[in-house]
């Protein structure tokens, strides 16, 4: 038996009559253990998640014993909670394992049994205890902040075939690229510093571990560059090219970012990064996010010419550098032939004060 607000939630009568005032709860509930019987069959299984615990210790003739596992523990779950719905507002919800007591007032109270024990875990039969799924489930916030698990052998097995789906893919892209120059381009634009000086497979194991860190960062901020951007941009993007300048120029020491949170080029402020970027460490990526603004092409250009020599530009080799950087100079590349975007650009930053590439 469930109460709400200390009233009984008598689903039959709730569910069939609209003007009921329960009506709501009552369509709740059944949503929601339609969903629990298709999901999880006849039983859910609570696991307390901070069980098993190990330790250290001995066993009766003083023998150390590395790892013991540590009896468990009580988890005791009250069964009277407050649950806050966005229409509603916030409801006393309970959930009765003995009879419901009637109050003089006419309302009901949770009666004798007013906490669950859960020792390690507790299985639910969702055939006579429906009532008890649902309230773990989705009312109690045990759940919600993963003090308990439900056990789910299907969800579990997913969840580690996208990790590894995940890890192939990204190991497949990075190892299976032949392509030095390539690769060194596109480690630099995703942070990784030196890829001058380092060997290619160097390169590609530290590419797999930032891949990695970026994918998990991910997950709390979709801002953030992982895997599938990666791959998106293996056709080398406009995006792709501004990075790997940038941290070319880092790694060259013409872009300095120092503790006063300002990239810099010389003694000239670009840029401040916010306080959050700072934390999280992504002033690399604050840096090209900004100059890749729609808002900052000025900005942009004012940054490339800062930086561009005739030195530099005879170093390029890719036939897309010269198409990016005749994109940010305003020509329209569309049908020019590659010589002539070449030939532009070169007269445009050719004359740059400041050399890419020179030695210091």
């Amino acid at each position: 038996m469930l109460l709400i607000n200390q009233a009984k939630l008598e689903i039959g009568a709730a569910a069939n009559e609209p003007s009921h005032p329960l009506h709501e709860h009552a369509k709740f509930y059944l949503k929601s253990t339609e969903y629990l019987r298709e999901t999880y069959g006849k039983y859910m299984h609570f696991i307390d998640i901070k069980q098993p615990r190990y330790c250290s210790g001995a066993d009766s003739r003083g023998n150390d014993i590395p790892k013991m596992k540590e009896p468990d523990t009580l988890v005791y779950v009250p069964l009277q909670t407050y649950y806050v719905d966005k229409k509603r507002g916030k409801e006393l919800w309970s959930c009765c394992l003995s009879n419901p007591v009637l109050l003089p007032n006419g309302l009901w109270d949770l009666g004798r049994n007013r906490t669950l024990p859960i020792k390690g875990s507790k299985v639910v039969s969702l055939e006579t205890d429906m009532d008890l799924a649902f309230y773990l489930s989705y009312i109690s916030r045990f759940v919600a902040k993963k003090l308990l698990k439900i056990d789910n052998p299907a969800e579990d097995a997913k969840r580690e075939g996208d990790h590894k789906r995940e890890q192939i893919k990204r190991q497949t892209a990075i190892w299976n690229m032949l392509d030095d120059d390539k690769l060194r381009m596109m480690a630099s634009a995703y942070g990784i510093v030196q890829t001058a000086t380092k060997t290619p497979d160097r390169i590609r194991i530290e590419l797999e571990k930032a891949l990695t860190l970026a994918d998990q960062q991910k997950r709390g901020n979709p801002s953030i560059k992982g895997t599938d951007d990666f791959l998106e941009e293996m056709k080398v993007t406009d995006g792709l090219l501004l990075r790997h300048f940038v941290q070319t120029a880092i790694d060259e020491k013409k872009v300095i970012y120092k503790p006063d949170g300002k990239w810099r080029v010389g003694d000239k402020i670009i840029m401040m990064v916010s306080q959050d970027d700072v934390q999280k460490k992504r002033m690399f990526d604050a840096l090209c996010n900004w100059l890749n603004s729609p808002n900052n092409k000025e900005k942009l250009l004012e940054f490339l010419t800062d930086l561009m020599s005739k030195e530099y530009l005879e170093t390029i080799r890719d036939p897309k550098l010269f198409e990016w950087l005749a994109k940010v100079i305003g020509l329209k590349t569309a049908f020019k032939k590659k010589s002539e975007l070449r030939k532009a650009v070169f007269e445009y930053f050719g004359n740059s004060a400041t050399t890419l590439g020179d030695e210091e």
